[in-house]
């Protein structure tokens, strides 16, 4: 996928609060979940707001905290914690097969890179795969430590070798590590790796969460810069995000959530364009919740994992929010074009 096809979409399709669903939900199943040992997804298809959105139910899948595409355009996910059959360190990274031509998703559990991680308690929150490894962003479990880690897993099945990959020295921002606060997303491009952590403070009437941005090829000398990510809203927390090169830097395609506790959910992918300072612009936002509600008019799960895909994206969601599984893990994609996304906002009202 080219980059510029990838942010000339988030910025050209039309946003959704005020649209009306272009089309009814059709769907490559009858059914919009899967039966837990069952070999494929079902999933759903609709035409909302200039977005072609399809959802499919992952069976076999508790807790996913990150999707990531490699080089190879292949998926992968992580889970926030051990398998329930696995030692109690035990860590995996799932690869996941979505067929370009529609056909629902497939774990491929042979493939899964399974790993220990060498400190704990720690939780896997966020994934960049890199050249024949993983970088892991952990949270730590314990308050009061001066930093978080990023480990390195390499891509040996048969028993992954796992290194801590950078340490992020918290007091660059005077904060110190707090329960289940960690490094909650990454990303990779131009040979720059950037982690956000799920901490945030408020500055004024915005809120933003700290940054640091690596070399990849020098991680051992520490972030190149460090600064402050603001948020799309003031009650937005960072949840993950994506990026690729553009010219002079990075393009960051963040997930915003906000909601819960018995309020509706938000969840908004911003796209932004990031120097090779550090400074940042937002060039689009899309708000997810509004497409899937109107594509199903159902309750938006809790996304949290999202990476590029052919035409635009994916999202993954976590049923296993504070140790309560909620449904199926679903994958969602969102694609359009130029042209669709203009008609349909000509035709929908969705301008």
């Amino acid at each position: 996928m080219s980059l510029a096809a990838a942010l000339s979409l988030s910025a050209s399709a039309p946003a959704c609060a005020k649209a009306r669903s272009t089309a009814t939900a059709a769907g490559d199943s009858s059914s919009p979940s899967a039966a837990p040992g069952e070999p494929s997804a079902a999933c759903q298809r609709a035409d909302v707001c200039g977005w072609h959105v399809r959802r499919c139910a992952v069976p076999g899948l508790y807790g996913v905290s990150d999707i990531a595409r490699d080089a190879d355009g292949r998926f992968w996910l992580l889970p926030e914690r051990q398998p329930g059959d696995s030692a109690s360190a035990d860590r995996e990274i799932v690869p996941v097969d979505i067929p370009a031509g529609g056909g629902p998703p497939r774990l491929d559990e042979a493939g899964a890179v399974r790993f220990r991680l060498p400190d704990g308690p720690l939780d896997t929150e966020s994934l960049v795969p890199v050249p024949g490894a993983f970088l892991v962003g952990t949270e730590s479990n314990t308050t009061g430590l001066g930093y978080e880690t990023i480990y390195r897993v390499a891509l040996d099945r048969a028993a992954a070798s796992v290194q801590p990959w950078a340490k992020i020295d918290l007091s660059a921002w005077s904060l110190r590590s707090k329960e289940n606060k960690g490094i909650e997303a990454m990303c990779r491009a131009g040979g720059r790796v950037v982690a956000v952590l799920e901490q945030w403070a408020s500055h004024g009437d915005e809120t933003a969460s700290p940054m640091a941005v690596f070399d990849e090829r020098k991680p051992e000398q520490g972030p190149i810069f460090t600064g402050r990510l603001l948020h799309a809203r003031r009650d937005t927390r960072i949840s993950a995000m994506t990026c690729a090169p553009s010219d002079g830097g990075i393009t960051l395609s963040v997930l915003e959530v906000e909601g819960g506790r018995g309020r509706p959910s938000i969840h908004l992918l911003r796209t932004l364009a990031m120097s090779s300072a550090g400074a940042t612009r937002d060039e689009s936002t899309i708000d997810v919740d509004a497409i899937v509600r109107r594509a199903w008019q159902e309750e938006v799960p809790n996304f949290e994992g999202v990476a590029y895909a052919s035409g635009g994206f994916v999202v993954v969601s976590d049923n296993d929010n504070d140790g309560k599984r909620r449904g199926p893990t679903w994958l969602v994609e969102l694609t359009t074009d130029a042209q669709s996304a203009r008609g349909s906002a000509a035709d929908s009202g969705c301008e």
